[in-house]
């Protein structure tokens, strides 16, 4: 009888053990897809900046992402039809094309952890 219970003990630590693995494996598949979201072009400090896979270079040549618009090293966004977009300082233009700003960004985020508490 008493084998059975360290017998018993023994695989009930080790399920433990493979519970954590598990885990660990899932959180490091989640990261990579919330790296992607931000590669783009960012107008930071009065630079344009390349995002991209978590790091971030000054943009030294035109860029076209991928609905076909065009940022330029000056930091002008022509779009597919022809409109050009100036980017001010904060403004960024995702890999896919989407624009915005990074101070509405943050807003999200913070709208974000204050609906969590």
């Amino acid at each position: 009888m008493k084998k059975v219970l360290v017998f018993l003990f023994a695989i009930t630590l080790s399920l433990g053990v493979f519970a954590q693995d598990s885990t660990s494996a899932t959180n490091n598949m989640n990261q990579k897809p919330r790296m992607q979201k931000h590669d783009g072009v960012i107008m930071k400090d009065g630079k344009l900046l390349m995002m991209k896979d978590g790091q971030t270079t000054p943009l030294t040549t035109d860029l076209t992402l991928d609905n076909g618009a065009v940022v330029t090293t000056d930091g002008r966004v022509k779009s597919k039809d022809g409109t050009v977009t100036t980017l001010n300082e904060g403004d960024y233009v995702t890999i896919e094309g989407t624009p915005g700003n990074i101070s509405k960004w943050h807003q999200k985020d913070n709208m974000k952890k204050d609906s969590a508490r």
